[in-house]
């Protein structure tokens, strides 16, 4: 018997099935006008996703539509390093290439860096992660 499996539009197919989960939670994220907002965090073994939920009518009404947009993918192999405060529960995820991301976590900063940092050593094994401690932001 064949089994046979198709992906609804809205659900593409995972095209790297090694990729798991490592930790998800809420968090707060800061814009370019240092504005906080509430992100939801997801922390896999091969990327970091920024998720939005979002509130409008239709994902209220309707059933199908997701609540949810991942407004950013962060390859793991891409990072560049990670400043973490010493005077608040503040850190910045250095990306490659790309621009940083600002958070704060006042309950899960450690376990959201030691998720990272556990992503990073399974797919980067020949250079080191770089963690830069800071007693204030510029």
């Amino acid at each position: 018997m064949l089994l046979t499996v198709t992906f609804p539009p809205f659900l593409p197919p995972n095209p790297n099935p090694i990729e798991f989960v490592l930790l998800s939670c809420l968090i707060y994220k800061y814009n370019k006008r240092l504005k906080r907002q509430e992100r939801s965090l997801l922390i896999t073994s091969k990327a970091i996703y920024n998720i939005n939920r979002q509130e409008t009518l239709i994902n209220l009404i309707s059933f199908f539509h997701a609540p949810f947009a991942i407004r950013r993918k962060i390859d793991i192999a891409k990072l560049a390093g990670l400043s973490v405060s010493e005077l608040s529960t503040e850190f910045v995820i250095h990306v490659r290439d790309e621009y940083d991301y600002r958070y704060s976590s006042p309950d899960r900063r450690d376990r959201i860096l030691a998720m990272i940092a556990r992503a990073y050593y399974m797919n980067v094994r020949n250079k080191p992660l770089a963690f830069f401690f800071k007693v204030r932001y510029h």
